[in-house]
């Protein structure tokens, strides 16, 4: 049955899905491709790919993180889930472990963001990658979350 607690769930499960999706759209097809295209010089490339990028960003912060934040608070309160279950139930620790990932990626999306605004590309990349990593770690999580 369709109720409001449903797109709760649909809404952050489909945030979430933009989330992961877009990055691995974005680091394992466009920013390769632009890089290997023989007709785009490496300056133009390393432009285009900031600004695509740039505008990802946006989107992933400013968009489908408070999305993320606000259905999945609305979700562990509709579970009861309030800091003391986060330690003491398997549930909430499973959780508990999804936070500290989603707090994580938050924090390298923001370096990676500082890094590749500075000009530090390698680190940049490294920061892009372990941005995608987690995120599909939080995904592993977040199935584990689902009754079976």
């Amino acid at each position: 049955m369709i109720n409001g607690w449903t797109v709760v769930r649909f809404t952050h499960v489909i945030s979430a899905t933009i989330w992961v999706g877009g990055l691995l759209v974005f680091t394992l097809v466009v920013e390769p491709k632009i890089h290997s295209e023989p007709d785009i010089g490496e300056e133009a490339a390393k432009n285009l790919i900031a600004r695509v990028g740039k505008t990802v960003g946006i989107l992933l912060m400013a968009v489908l993180l408070p999305v993320l934040i606000g259905t999945g608070v609305a979700l562990m309160a509709r579970r009861g889930i309030g800091a003391t279950e986060l330690l003491s139930r398997p549930y909430g620790k499973t959780l508990f472990i999804k936070l500290g990932l989603v707090a994580t990626v938050v924090a390298v999306a923001g370096a990676h963001g500082i890094a590749s605004s500075s000009g530090r590309k390698k680190l940049s990349r490294w920061l892009s990658m372990g941005t995608l990593v987690i995120s599909v770690l939080i995904v592993l999580f977040a199935a584990a979350l689902v009754p079976s």
